[in-house]
């Protein structure tokens, strides 16, 4: 006797020893398309979420940073000072003083800094 038997990508299939799987089976083989929307709606969800994390991140770190503004001189007589080095606690360079002496950091509010020049 022979059996015809369409597979699931829809080739059709003619042969007297094609075993034609039960409906158990067939479920087993292949989700529910219901599961399927499912699990890729979770999929999607938790992409968003993880992408919203990553976004969030530079925005938060902007919002905790500070500006400062000012111009170095000299304690003795009062002039301003050209080229002074302005550093972080780790001796990392944040900038120098301008030809007015003046300068502007945008740096995160716990930030110590110090000045130096060599003379």
């Amino acid at each position: 006797m022979n059996k015809t038997f369409i597979d699931y990508f829809g080739k059709l299939w003619r042969n007297s020893a094609v075993v034609v799987p039960s409906a158990s089976s067939e479920n087993e083989m292949y989700p529910s398309s219901k599961r399927v929307e499912k699990q890729s709606i979770a999929k999607v969800i938790l992409l968003l979420i993880i992408l919203q994390f990553f976004a969030g991140s530079p925005v938060l770190a902007q919002q905790q940073n500070i500006t400062i503004k000012g111009v170095v001189a000299d304690n003795n007589d009062s002039e301003t000072l050209i080229g002074v080095s302005i550093l972080d606690a780790q001796r990392k360079s944040l900038g120098v003083t301008g030809l007015d002496g003046s300068f502007t950091l945008n740096i995160p509010k716990e930030t110590s800094v110090s000045f130096s020049m060599v003379t």
